[in-house]
């Protein structure tokens, strides 16, 4: 799940610029981290509402496919030169 937060940073001169931090985990574990420092707390809100609402988005139109190992050998079967088509070449072959 995305989810972003806005830390307020004081600068030298007085003033205050807003940095936006946007965060997906995924058990528990940080999978993507992005950030971005605005002037105004509102760009930097609007632009962490954009990046959450995109990485949910791209979520969305993935899809996951399970291949059983019957399918894999199926193919292999149909097409025996499959494996040349990979690129590998026969030295790195020999040494496996």
């Amino acid at each position: 799940m995305a989810s972003y937060n806005i830390e307020k940073r004081r600068l030298a001169s007085g003033g205050y610029h807003y940095k936006c931090v946007v965060r997906e985990k995924s058990k528990g574990k940080i999978i993507h981290n992005e950030s971005k420092t605005f002037s105004k707390r509102v760009l930097a809100d609007s632009w962490g509402k954009k990046q959450v609402n995109d990485i949910e988005q791209s979520r969305v139109t993935e899809t996951k496919q399970a291949v059983t190992l019957c399918i894999l050998m199926n193919i292999y079967f149909e097409n025996h030169d499959l494996w040349n088509a990979t690129g590998c070449t026969s030295d790195l072959i020999g040494s496996l």
